[in-house]
């Protein structure tokens, strides 16, 4: 991933945690002078989200060394996730986020020989059609030092990861020796772990304070790490009349992960009564 995404998303954690603790005594201080007390909530957090610096180097060295492919790398488009956790206290939540993000590669170019060093093959027309479907899940927990309207947060998530690639290679037949033939080049599901690392602000509608139901909208950046990892070129080597490079055998990580800005609504659903009065 490009080290400025890696450097922006430090700065943003390390100013929510800043901006977070510095007013958590306030926080408190508010709390005590309330006459009125909330039990641990449901929170419900659906969103969409959109992900830049999906990584694998080593697969796209050999895509366009080997295959000949322009592209360097994945289209990731709009992803969607769902948060749902319980509130431990006013400041603190856990729960569960199961997602769904898709990356993709689709290109046609010709595969030129004089182009390529080795040249494996006659020139042909190549169309790549890669599809990495990933659904995450994950226990998480997130940290809110300040009860207010505009609430900023920290928080984290680790889990497991199930991913299925598909890709299908399709080749203009040719008469010349040592064409390739199109084909199904992978086809399995995988799992892996996913981590990530978020900070963003809820902001709650307007409303009583002491409703038992908040709804409101979120913003949040994160990095995930989702390392897939898998034999993709495997049949792509056996594809090749000559001997191709062996590293198209090797295992390659694809990371689906990167920098996400995440928005979403919020519903918080919680029991609020009064304290009762000792005689």
């Amino acid at each position: 991933m490009n080290c400025r995404y890696g450097v922006s998303v430090v700065v943003l954690l390390l100013a929510a945690f800043y901006s977070a603790f510095s007013l958590r005594a306030q926080s408190l201080a508010k709390l005590q002078s309330t006459n009125f007390v909330r039990s641990a909530g449901l929170r419900i957090e659906p969103g969409l989200s959109y992900t830049w610096g999906t990584a694998a180097d080593s697969f796209f060295k050999d895509y366009a060394g080997v295959l000949g492919g322009t592209r360097r790398e994945f289209d990731t488009p709009i992803s969607g996730t769902l948060r749902i956790s319980r509130h431990i206290d006013e400041h603190q939540s856990a729960g569960i986020v199961v997602g769904f993000l898709r990356s993709t590669l689709r290109e046609n170019y010709n595969y030129i020989p004089t182009r390529m060093s080795p040249a494996l093959a006659p020139a042909q027309n190549i169309t790549q059609n890669i599809n990495l479907e990933t659904i995450p899940l994950m226990l998480c927990y997130d940290l809110y030092p300040v009860d207010r309207q505009f609430t900023s947060y920290v928080g984290a998530a680790a889990g497991i990861g199930f991913s299925h690639l598909r890709w299908f290679e399709d080749i203009t037949s040719s008469a010349n020796p040592g064409a390739r033939s199109k084909g199904l080049r992978f086809d399995d599901w995988l799992y892996h772990i996913v981590l990530e690392a978020r900070t963003g602000v809820s902001l709650g509608f307007d409303g009583s304070v002491e409703s038992a139901f908040r709804s409101g909208l979120r913003f949040e950046c994160s990095y995930r790490f989702i390392p897939v990892r898998g034999q993709f070129m495997e049949n792509v080597a056996k594809s090749f009349a000559a001997q191709p490079p062996a590293s198209l055998s090797e295992s390659y990580t694809i990371d689906v992960g990167g920098v996400s800005v995440h928005v979403g609504i919020m519903i918080v659903l919680r029991h609020t009564e009064r304290p009762r009065r000792t005689p």
